[in-house]
Parts: structure tokens; C-alpha cells; sequence
């Protein structure tokens, strides 16, 4: 009979439930997609999961093979992907899209070190930091004005990455690009 199969499913299903609720009690998850019980993160993978794992892919079942994954053997899992679109922006050389390695290390390194400055007790750092915001800010203002002009409606989105962007090249290079700049507002769309 099926009584033996549906009692065995009903008391995994029962089980694999109750280590669930424990484990939402613990605070114990890490952070990501919601995962259900029994099924965990299946339904994101969409309606053809054998797409979704036709490239390279590494999967990783449970906090233990996460933590060690990410702590244990760290610089096997450091790499990024080698998509086409990474190569477009900085040659792939930028500190994003690189891979790991002393290259990367060295620029991570450079790169913490001037956040910081930024967000250290300097009050000079921290002034030309709020100038550039502010100034950036006004002009966001501007542009919007602009484009509502006669009441009109506008995606905003383009001009926050564009405010964004304008923003970090004021701090990295000293110098800031109109919003009309047609190379610089074409720059986040290769993002």
C-alpha cells in the first residue's frame, strides 16, 4: 500500500518544518532570497532551471558549506565571471570587475584607504565631500526642472545614476560633468 510512502513524506515534510522554524528563532540564516522548506530557493530559478545552469554555476547547500566556502577556501571563491560587459569598462581592470589576485588586493587596499578619508574626523575631507554632494544635488534640481517643465512627466532613474556616477568622478578625478555631457551620460548604460 502508500501508506508507508505518504507517512515517510508527511513526517520528512513535518521534520524539515520544525528545523525550519528553529532556524528562523536563531537568527542563524544568512542573508539572501527567502528559502521555503523542502523546495528552499527552487521556484527562483524561473520556469527552465536547466537554462539558468547551462553556464558555469556553483551552488552551495546550508550555512556550513557557505561559511566555509567563503572563509576557509576565500581566494578559490574570489573570482569574478568573465562576462563580455566587464571588459567594456576599464578594459576589466577596474576594481569591481577584476579578479582576485595581488593586482586586486592592492587596489581594494588603495581604494579602502581613500573611503576612509572621507569618512574619518577630517573636516576639510568631510567639507569638499558635503561640496561636491550639494553641488551635484543643485543641479539634479535643475535638471529636474527642466524636464517638467509645462507639467510634464519624466523617468528620474537616468539622472540619479547619472548624479551618482557624477558624484564619485568629482571625488576620484576633481572634476564634474554636465548632465548634458553626451560621453558621460552615456557611461552608466555601460554599466
Amino acid at each position: 500500500s502508500s501508506f508507508p510512502l505518504i507517512a515517510s513524506f508527511v513526517s520528512s515534510f513535518c521534520l524539515e518544518a520544525c528545523l525550519w522554524v528553529r532556524n528562523l528563532r536563531l537568527k542563524r540564516r544568512l542573508r539572501g532570497p527567502f528559502a521555503w522548506p523542502v523546495v528552499g530557493n527552487a521556484m527562483q530559478l524561473g520556469q527552465m532551471p536547466h537554462i539558468t545552469f547551462a553556464s558555469d554555476i556553483v551552488v552551495l547547500n546550508g550555512d556550513r558549506a557557505i561559511r566555509e566556502a567563503l572563509i576557509q577556501h576565500s581566494t578559490e571563491f574570489a573570482g569574478r565571471p568573465n562576462f563580455v560587459s566587464f571588459q567594456m569598462i576599464s578594459g576589466g581592470r577596474s576594481l569591481t570587475f577584476t579578479n582576485y589576485g595581488k593586482q586586486w588586493k592592492a587596489h581594494r587596499k588603495i581604494a579602502q584607504s581613500s573611503l576612509r578619508a572621507f569618512s574619518s574626523a577630517n573636516s576639510q575631507t568631510k567639507k569638499a565631500f558635503e561640496q561636491h554632494i550639494t553641488a551635484e544635488a543643485m543641479e539634479l534640481v535643475q535638471v529636474f526642472l527642466r524636464h517638467s517643465t509645462d507639467g510634464r512627466y519624466f523617468d528620474p532613474a537616468h539622472e540619479f545614476t547619472v548624479a551618482a556616477a557624477n558624484i564619485m568622478c568629482a571625488l576620484c578625478f576633481g572634476k564634474r560633468y554636465g548632465h548634458d555631457d553626451l560621453e558621460f551620460r552615456n557611461f552608466p548604460q555601460c554599466l
